[in-house]
């Protein structure tokens, strides 16, 4: 039996551990980015939903004020103490208040839908 073992190699060996090491270097920055991307894309997403829940909320009240305001100026009206323009004035700002929630609704779905990729949790 004849073993064989081979003392120079024209630091092959080195050569490939060194480029092994490196490669295990630059995937592990690669995953630390990737790892720093997805913490971004959550936070971004997490404060996109809180501001959006805020603004739903704002909407709503906004939209219980508007509603208010037009039972009054309607009653006013057709008890004869109020004008027309009154109650123009007030459906368009119902219908103001109207489109406002409705556009907070869809901004809070995009920002929900946007966290639930973010974490994961939608594809």
């Amino acid at each position: 039996m004849v073993v064989t073992l081979p003392l120079f190699d024209g630091f092959m060996r080195e050569n490939a551990l060194n480029t092994t090491k490196a490669k295990l270097e630059r995937a592990a920055y690669a995953e630390g980015l990737v790892r720093q991307q997805i913490a971004k894309e959550v936070n971004q997403a997490a404060l996109m939903l809180t501001a959006a829940e805020k603004g739903v909320e704002a909407s709503r009240k906004g939209l219980e004020q508007s509603e208010e305001e037009f039972r009054i100026v309607k009653e006013r009206f057709e008890a004869a103490r109020g004008i027309q323009v009154e109650i123009l004035d007030a459906q368009v700002s119902l219908t103001r208040a109207r489109f406002n929630s409705v556009a907070a609704l869809a901004e809070y779905h995009t920002a929900l839908a946007m966290w639930l990729r973010a974490t994961g949790r939608v594809r």
